[in-house]
């Protein structure tokens, strides 16, 4: 499998692409039929080697060790959290917690990151570039079960969007989009993945456990696509979302 995908990323080179943009394109071209996205969005808590609640932090490099990448990590000093690159001493893996980027270097927009907890990777985020369509993923996985939208900007309905499938232990988060016109359609794009453990009651009040604060106050059940504000942010529909005050 990792070979396969090192064959993918190099295969794009080549052909004389220099932009970060042509090659994100060349990259993500098939990318939903592509080892990548399969493997997140099969539902059996693996990613390229990687087992969520089994494979510990100190194994990471061993199995990206074939793949063109940057590793960078956070460092923490006086002075605040630095970000290092290519330089991870081995010691950072002994943490009890930390995280990990993984920059695809030949794509300038492909890349994930690796969390782990008590030594033991917890979850996974792959940020695709915008890379498919919305009814692409459904067309693969169903509609999902929930989505959460709350602000983003300045403009009341500039929104960050994610649609979770509890059950595969996924999330997707979507493109963020037109706060004058903010249509959810079915080419609307995703822009990552993440995978954490999946729930398998597929509860409302058993995802406040691994989502951020701000989705949990404003996650709603999925019921299709049209104007995002009105369906899934606006007091109307969603009274639980803290909304502002002009």
């Amino acid at each position: 499998m990792l070979a396969a995908l090192a064959f993918t990323l190099t295969g794009c080179t080549f052909i004389g692409l220099s932009t970060p943009e042509e090659q994100c394109a060349c990259f993500t071209d098939g990318l939903l039929e592509s080892e990548p996205i399969q493997d997140l969005i099969d539902g059996d808590n693996k990613w390229m080697g990687l087992i969520l609640g089994a494979t510990k932090a100190e194994e990471i490099e061993g199995i990206f060790e074939d793949i063109p990448h940057e590793y960078c990590y956070a460092r923490q000093e006086e002075s605040g959290s630095h970000m290092v690159c290519n330089d991870i001493p081995e010691k950072y893996f002994k943490n009890i917690g930390g995280y990990i980027f993984v920059h695809l270097t030949e794509f300038n927009c492909q890349g994930f990151y690796i969390t782990w907890e008590l030594h033991t990777i917890k979850k996974i985020v792959f940020s695709c570039g915008d890379c498919i369509k919305v009814e692409q993923l459904f067309s693969q996985i169903n509609e999902p079960s929930y989505i959460s939208a709350w602000p983003a900007g300045l403009h009341d309905s500039e929104l960050l969007t994610t649609l979770f499938y509890p059950q595969r232990g996924l999330s997707v988060g979507l493109e963020t989009l037109d706060p004058l016109d903010p249509q959810l359609t079915q080419t609307t794009t995703v822009s990552y993945f993440e995978l954490t453990l999946p729930i398998p009651d597929n509860k409302r009040s058993t995802l406040k456990e691994i989502i951020s604060v701000s989705d949990y106050e404003c996650l709603q059940e999925w019921v299709g696509y049209g104007d995002i504000v009105d369906l899934y942010y606006s007091e109307e529909s969603n009274p639980n979302c803290p909304h502002r005050r002009n």
